[in-house]
């Protein structure tokens, strides 16, 4: 507990008045400062009592700052209590306490101020006001439509039960706030999500123990033959019997077991969940995956994906220009013929030019090898079954056969309910804690879903009536819809809350600027100072008609007519407010949402009708009492029903995602032969998943298979697609990396399910509104476009169709690595780097160097970039995607001055190409490339360029300590904002090298015969020699050859380095660039 020893004066304080008001809040800071190992953030606080007169009282505008008012001077706070408050100054007094702790940028908050509210009433459970500061609270949440259930999901995260840890769990909490200011001020709407995700990443670094992992096992093998938990005695009774009768096999004791199940619920993630059989209820579980033309826009597929129904965890694989995507569906079945029919029609338009759907679950396995979380297993390899400590035991597996059946029952809002938490990560859902828990978070929850409707009602209700009782409203709405009818409702919805955001946004400027006169001097202001700082807000704004509208319509009003302005700034933000209502009422229908503006009658009865209907439900939900004994049989129901709707699981709240980073993703032709081979192979990896079902499209079978694997470089990757190639030749659809972090965000699935018909809504409305925004967000059709399928994939592949070999090529190159962040090793290396040039010429001096320690330790080898603009030469590169691989005469695209080319570690209809070549300065030959594009057009996406310039970042200091690299990708999401969109953001100052490929003299005689030309060709044939293998040896020739190419400049020497956990390196093409873009581009790979 954070209050220990003040708990009690705490609680007492609403009971006598008390002296020193100020010291009980101090020592309560204190207190908290020691439990969360934070520095307080303000110099001085002062906490008194106010007992003014009823006309000074303290006035609350918001429920986080109930009975409180603040006022903050320089590093100063000072906090008064309203007196009238004074049953609740425990809540009040931690609650401030806390804040105190909360950096100011973020201190308003939202899900910041809920998580302290339940801090506060877990902390103070005991206290007699708990129930009305919680009724306060939910009838606030409802009224700011906040989803509070959602948050009770993490009091296992806030409190865990035990082993008193709340208060680490609440350290990193706070530790948390501290390191992610920027990322929580652009991404509130995700916070509570990446704190939990960041939660369950962190505390799955202790799972790797072989005691721990034993207790998992035996959890698992005990779960799925009980089919439930409900509490620890019972398991413990299970673990004496089973062991007794040799239904499990283990070294533990009962005591070991114990402590196991204890660390397991009391600090890990994991949950007793289980596996739905959702067909049986009418949802499907599709999965898909979609390719988009090349010439659209990833911002527009983007705001696409954000809107697109029942999407779960959508991934993009990389490499092309095309813009590739995979993503789970679970929808009620009655959505699937227009969910099909949609993307029928994404293909008609040419927005998408592959696509894969697979429904009807057939059959579903997911294993996961606990080897890879025992004490044996060295970190970042790949298991070898043949390892003398590798057990067979420890091999997990679900699977289930799913049958087509229906359940013979109507779902009920608590089913709904119920299925939602018992299938998700224990931190969000039921875990292996009491059962009054789970029992009070799905009352909980089903109160807040009926009050939230009812709430919803009411507030349309309200908004209906504003715009019915006025006319310039009623015009502007009508107008409104008329003129954008023909773009749908999502579109309508997106442009008002775009242009709401926007206005505000200028208002704010305008009314901060009052030298800004007109529209000139605002967009000039804008020129100069911007108008954003998020790169979402930026991609929202910069489009066209939200700009023509701002720039051509509302500023001008501002100046011609600051009234009129203000009335439609207010009907802007009614319409907003009306159509997120519609959203959630799930009223898409653009005529119907007409006729009930237009009708009063009609809306009144909608309202009476609806209210009527709540009621009645609400009635009824208060006869049927929620105890365990109605959940534990609504749960036994499930999982002995014909067939099963639930399945114990559990295995998919075991995180791989922190150590296997890798995500592969196969479709594979459906064959016993296939799932044979697959049933083989999943050993090899820490979590493998495959499924099968129909294709409607193609009407055959497909194999879905998702594999997570530790990171590889690129000939380990290379080796793997070439294994798989081997195993599944001609049966392969696609092999592809996709980006994904492991977690998938299940849906609520009672979003759809209509509380008064006690079944899922369906509405054609739906697909039919969400088809007419994407037509208008990606603009006319396309030309539709056919990849032909490659009909030789052998050129690409080796001939290795065996695992072991790359076991053995992982572990020789890890065995090599001696991975070491030195400080001072560090420092030496970033010092050599910056000088490297003059000690390479002072081949004295780099003879010593290379006896140091950091170069040892440090240094793979030293190479060069030749400067080719010398001699009338340019290094191109050419990429190139074909829509017909098979039409390509490689000979003629290699021609006489090729050198390399690369290839994406993917199997797809088509492949890319990366490839570079010498031409003349300027003067590429592209007759082929040419003919292939404009005469057979069979190229679907190329480009070609040379380098003019290279910049070379070697930078140590922000990104890596003793630690290891700390490279989180919001914070250089944050790195990108501060350069896009601060002019005044500054960094510490950062070397960067840079090597002009500057252009040939006229004047100078150019040719292969001269000296330099012929010092290069000895040194630089297909790549660059290796620097420290030459200067300072006794291979003169080759080091005269170096040393006078550098003196000239004509060779640009840089390092590769080793023992640094690197992992691959990585190709971005962007194309198109200005100079300013250009030198944004380097500030931002400054972070690096």
């Amino acid at each position: 507990m954070i209050l220990q020893e003040y708990l009690e004066t705490l609680i007492n304080c609403s009971k006598k008045n008390i002296d020193d008001f100020s010291g009980l809040f101090n020592k309560l800071l204190i207190n908290i400062q020691n439990v969360i190992d934070l520095d307080l953030l303000y110099s001085n606080v002062s906490v008194k009592l106010n007992q003014s007169k009823d006309s000074e009282k303290i006035k609350n505008i918001s429920l986080f700052d109930l009975g409180v008012k603040r006022k903050i001077k320089k590093n100063s706070l000072f906090i008064q209590i309203d007196e009238d408050y004074k049953r609740f100054f425990p809540f009040i007094l931690l609650r401030e306490a806390l804040y105190c702790f909360v950096p100011q940028a973020i201190a308003q908050n939202q899900t910041i101020r809920i998580i302290i509210n339940l801090i506060l009433e877990f902390e103070l459970e005991k206290f007699r006001h708990l129930d009305e500061w919680k009724l306060i609270y939910q009838e606030g949440f409802i009224e700011l439509n906040i989803n509070s259930p959602i948050f009770h999901t993490i009091d296992k995260f806030l409190r865990p039960d035990g082993l008193n840890l709340s208060e680490s769990s609440i350290r990193f909490f706070f530790e948390y706030l501290r390191d992610s200011i920027q990322l929580i001020t652009e991404a509130k709407e995700s916070f509570r999500d990446n704190l939990i995700k960041e939660y369950i990443l962190r505390t799955s670094r202790f799972i790797f123990n072989d005691d721990i992992i034993e207790a998992i096992r035996i959890l698992i093998e005990i779960f799925c033959k009980v089919k439930n938990y409900k509490a620890l005695i019972e398991y413990q009774n299970y673990f004496k019997e089973f062991k007794q009768n040799d239904k499990i096999s283990t070294d533990l004791s009962l005591r070991r077991f114990t402590e196991g199940v204890k660390w397991i619920n009391e600090v890990s993630f994991i949950s007793p969940t289980y596996e739905i059989n959702w067909q049986l209820i009418d949802i499907g579980w599709y999965s898909c995956s979609l390719t988009f033309h090349p010439a659209i826009n990833k911002k527009k597929i983007d705001r696409i994906l954000k809107k697109f129904p029942f999407i779960i965890s959508p991934r993009s694989s990389p490499g092309k220009f095309s813009y590739a995507i995979s993503f789970w569906l679970i929808s009620p079945k009655i959505y699937e013929k227009d969910l099909i029919r949609f993307i029928e029609k994404l293909e008609e338009f040419g927005y998408i030019i592959n696509k894969t759907l697979v429904f009807y679950r057939e059959f579903y396995n997911n294993s996961i090898n606990l080897n890879y979380f025992r004490n044996f297993y060295k970190r970042g390899r790949l298991i070898n079954p043949n390892h003398p400590n590798y057990d067979e035991k420890y091999e997990i597996s679900f699977e289930n056969n799913y049958g087509s059946q229906r359940l013979q029952r109507e779902t009920s809002l608590l089913d709904t309910m119920i299925l939602e938490n018992v299938s998700q990560w224990n931190i969000v859902a039921i875990g292996f804690e009491r059962r009054t828990n789970v029992f009070r978070l799905l009352k909980s929850r089903i109160i807040y879903e009926i009050l939230s409707q009812k709430n919803l009602i009411k507030n349309i209700k309200k908004k209906v009536q504003i715009i019915q009782d006025n006319d310039e409203i009623i015009q502007f709405f009508i107008t409104l819809l008329e003129n954008n009818k023909k773009f749908g409702f999502f579109y309508i919805k997106e442009y008002l809350e775009g242009i709401k955001k926007y206005l505000e946004l200028v208002d704010k400027i305008l009314s901060q600027n009052a030298d800004i006169k007109n529209v000139f001097q605002f967009q000039e202001f804008i020129k100069k100072k911007g108008i954003f700082n998020k790169l979402d807000e930026s991609i929202l704004f910069n489009r066209t008609q939200l700009k023509k509208d701002v720039f051509n319509r509302f500023i001008p009003l501002y100046y011609s007519n600051f009234e009129t302005y203000k009335k439609q700034l207010n009907h802007i933000s009614i319409l907003t407010d009306l159509f997120n209502y519609c959203f959630k009422l799930k009223i898409f229908n653009i005529n119907a949402l007409m006729r009930i503006i237009e009708d009063k009658s009609l809306s009144e009865k909608i309202y009476i009708k609806k209210q009527e209907k709540l009621d009645h439900i609400r009635k009824n939900i208060k006869k049927r009492k929620i105890t365990g004994t109605v959940v534990d049989q609504t749960i036994e129901e499930f999982y002995n029903a014909k067939p099963p709707l639930l399945i114990p699981y559990m295995v998919n709240t075991l995180n791989t995602s922190n150590f296997a980073k890798y995500y592969l993703e196969l479709i594979l032709k459906c064959s016993p032969e296939i799932i044979k081979i697959l049933s083989k192979i999943k050993i090899y990896f820490p979590r493998f998943i495959f499924e099968y079902g129909l294709n409607p499209f193609t009407k055959k079978r497909n194999i879905i298979i998702k594999i997570y694997i530790v990171n590889l470089n690129s000939v380990e990757k290379e080796l793997l697609i070439s294994i798989f190639f081997n195993f599944f030749k001609d049966e392969i659809i696609s092999i592809k990396r996709y980006f994904f972090d492991g977690f998938v965000d299940l849906p609520e699935i009672r979003s759809y399910y209509d509380l008064e018909s006690q079944s899922f809504f369906y509405t054609k409305d739906l697909f039919e509104q969400f088809f007419h925004y994407v037509k208008t967000v990606l603009g006319n059709q396309f030309k539709p476009i056919k990849e032909t399928p490659i009909r030789n994939q052998n050129i690409f592949w080796t001939s290795t169709s065996n695992l072991d070999k790359l076991i053995n090529n992982v572990e020789d190159r890890l065995s090599r690595q001696q991975i070491n962040f030195n400080a001072q090793k560090l420092k030496e290396l970033e010092s050599f780097h910056s000088n490297l040039e003059n000690i390479i010429l002072n081949i004295q001096n780099f003879k010593q160097v290379k006896k140091s320690n950091f170069f040892k330790q440090y240094i793979k080898s030293i190479k060069f970039i030749p400067n080719f603009h010398n001699y009338g030469l340019s290094h191109y590169f050419l990429y190139i995607r074909p829509l017909d691989v098979n039409q390509i005469d490689f000979r003629l695209l290699f021609n006489n001055t090729f050198q390399k080319i690369k290839f994406q570690a993917s199997i797809d209809k088509s492949q890319s190409f990366f490839i570079s070549y010498f031409f003349p300065f300027r003067t590429p030959n592209t007759t082929y490339i040419n003919w292939l594009s404009k005469s057979k057009r069979i190229i679907l996406e190329y480009c070609i360029f040379y380098i003019k310039t290279i910049y070379y970042i070697l930078n140590f200091h922000r990104n890596l300590d003793s630690n290891g690299w700390d490279l989180d990708h919001k914070k250089f999401k944050t790195h990108i904002q501060q350069i896009l969109f601060n002019p005044k953001f500054k960094k510490q100052p950062l070397e960067i090298k840079t090597f002009e490929l500057r252009e040939p003299s006229k004047f100078q005689f150019l040719g292969p015969d001269i000296p330099n030309f012929i010092k290069l060709n000895s040194i630089y044939r297909t790549e660059s020699i290796d620097i420290k293998s030459i200067v300072g040896t006794k291979k003169y020739s080759q080091e005269k050859a170096i040393i006078d190419l550098l003196n000239d400049k004509h060779i640009f020497p840089y390092l590769k380095l080793k023992n640094l956990d690197f992992q691959d390196k990585i190709y971005i093409i962007l194309i198109n660039l200005n100079k300013e873009t250009i030198e944004k581009i380097i500030r931002i790979f400054k972070f690096f």
